[in-house]
């Protein structure tokens, strides 16, 4: 009786011995699937990386400053593509209409209705004397910004001191005046501004360049300078 008590557990013993000799394959097995299912995601992993870095250098070398800056200053001149500033208003009392202005304006335009553009109007003070005062027009859309950007380029009110442009950001507006002064220094005939854009052309006939910073302007232009561009 006990020789086959022990025959018994010795079996079972052996049976569970043997059922658990395929379990080693199992976790072998699926220690590879688990490894092979990090190892795929370790690459996708490196690849955006790489992917954002290239991305980021690329802005880098379009801004000279950070990433964030670049795409902050495109974002915040996005919502600028419905505005235009007038130059030419001298500030009146606290008491001054706006829209009066921008009614006046768009009529010195030729514009009828001008208002029926408009969605609003506020001072902006601009240059080294806060008391100067410019006059931000946002319209409704951006079909109306460009009926009055056109009718203004008609009317060459710029000989009166009249100005009526695209708002810009500070860096675009730097900018503008940076690219104005090399191409002038450099004998090019034309620098202008296009949707928050600058653009620069050495003559009637000659390519349209879209500049990013001065940097390029310098690289355009084929201007050696040993000194950093944004101090200038």
């Amino acid at each position: 009786m006990v020789n086959l008590c022990k025959s018994d557990t010795a079996l079972r013993t052996v049976k569970t011995q043997t059922l658990e000799i395929p379990r080693i394959p199992f976790y072998f097995s699926l220690f590879l699937q688990i490894n092979s299912f990090m190892s795929r995601h370790i690459i996708l992993t490196v690849l955006l990386v790489s992917s954002f870095y290239l991305k980021a250098h690329e802005c880098y070398e379009n801004w000279q400053d950070s990433p964030r800056d670049a795409i902050h200053n495109d974002y915040v001149q996005e919502n600028m593509l419905y505005n235009v500033i007038v130059y030419g208003f001298a500030k009146t009392p606290k008491d001054e209409s706006i829209m009066k202005l921008v009614e006046l304006t768009g009529r010195k335009l030729h514009i009828k209705h001008p208002l029926d553009d408009v969605e609003s109007a506020w001072r902006k003070p601009f240059g080294e004397d806060k008391g100067q005062q410019a006059i931000v027009i946002s319209f409704k859309n951006r079909e109306s910004r460009v009926k009055w950007l056109t009718a203004y380029k008609r009317s060459k009110l710029w000989y009166v001191k009249f100005y009526v442009t695209e708002q810009l950001t500070t860096h675009n507006l730097n900018l503008v005046k940076g690219t104005k002064r090399l191409a002038k220094e450099n004998k090019w005939k034309h620098v202008w501004v296009r949707d928050g854009k600058v653009y620069v052309r050495q003559n009637d006939t000659s390519e349209v360049y879209t500049v990013k910073n001065l940097a390029s302007v310098h690289s355009i232009m084929q201007v050696s300078t040993t000194e950093d561009p944004w101090e200038r």
